[in-house]
């Protein structure tokens, strides 16, 4: 079940297998085979290909029963799944070189005994040329639109097309739409599950009316740019992210300090980037070393500090706070 999608569109035409779950009683793993008449884990034959990737085979078992991440019971526990799914994706990433492309809360489940699962990768976008099915950068980003600071974001929404859930793309994908995925967009869609998810269910100190106009503004955003006969957003992200959000800089979660460690952590290291990625938004940045999100490490060292910590309330809403 999982990840039937890209198992199927590689396996048949990249013999490549890529399934990403995280658990700590078994590390994330991939498959890589060229190898003919064969079956993988789930049952899925492997055809003969030209392209014999390399002589490994690592075997892989996950558990086909998952149930939405609206159903976690406590917040650590919400935390706990995205932290696992982030995991997953840092292996996708480093192991086959592959970008999710739709982090969303409908594509990062649970198994029924608590581990975290990143689904769905039918967006799935090569970051090198390593599949032949996926579109590397080449081939989705013209040398034409590659050098200087003033290209014109309407001669972008032809070369690439904006894939995602709306709600949970990157400040820079929802002004730009030609803006080719890098792994920070990705990482900026974990941010707005976990702040999503938080805001919905966990008590917070915003009065509800209040509450319920941030959460639009932020998540909801959106306007047509005749310009590009599309529809545009993410000024209210680059807002928060700036720090110029009256609403989230006031934000607290109710007696639940791991939770409001989390917040500030994570804004601090996007607010970083945000201040980076600005002054070239169309294109992939080349990121310093004293970025921090210049990879997972960091957003992944977050996450394992504050679920490290003790005082966690469990309480949740019996409903969601916006509808």
């Amino acid at each position: 079940m999982l990840a039937a999608s890209l198992d199927q569109r590689v396996l048949q035409r990249g013999g490549i297998f890529c399934v990403m779950s995280y658990s700590s009683e078994l590390p994330p793993t991939i498959t890589l085979d060229g190898s003919a008449n064969k079956k993988d884990d789930n049952g899925v034959l492997i055809p003969r290909t030209t392209r014999h990737a390399r002589a490994s085979h690592y075997r892989f078992a996950i558990s086909s029963a998952t149930k939405s991440l609206q159903t976690f019971e406590t917040p650590k526990k919400l935390m706990t799944i995205i932290h696992h799914a982030l995991k997953a994706h840092e292996s996708a990433y480093r192991l086959c070189k592959i970008l999710h492309g739709d982090i969303s809360e409908s594509n990062i489940m649970m198994t029924e005994a608590g581990t975290g699962v990143l689904n769905d990768w039918d967006m799935a976008y090569a970051v090198t040329p390593y599949s032949p099915i996926l579109k590397t950068r080449e081939e989705s980003h013209p040398k034409e639109n590659s050098g200087g600071d003033d290209i014109r974001i309407d001669s972008l929404k032809i070369n690439i097309p904006r894939t995602g859930t709306w709600q949970y793309m990157s400040t820079l994908r929802l002004r730009f739409p030609g803006k080719e995925l890098d792994l920070q967009d990705d990482l900026e869609s974990f941010f707005y599950v976990v702040l999503f998810f938080t805001l919905q269910y966990l008590p917070v100190s915003l009065p509800q009316p209040e509450l319920v106009d941030f959460m639009k503004s932020i998540f909801e955003e959106r306007a047509l740019s005749h310009a590009l006969g599309m529809d545009i957003g993410g000024q209210a992200k680059a807002t928060l992210l700036a720090g110029q959000d009256t609403s989230f800089m006031r934000l607290a979660f109710l007696d639940n300090p791991p939770v409001n460690s989390w917040m500030r952590a994570s804004w601090l290291a996007f607010e970083e980037l945000h201040r980076h990625e600005i002054r070239r938004p169309t294109q992939t940045p080349t990121l310093a070393a004293h970025i921090g999100l210049r990879d997972h490490d960091r957003f992944l060292k977050i996450f394992e500090d504050v679920l490290a910590l003790g005082e966690w309330s469990d309480a949740r809403k019996p409903t969601a706070a916006a509808h």
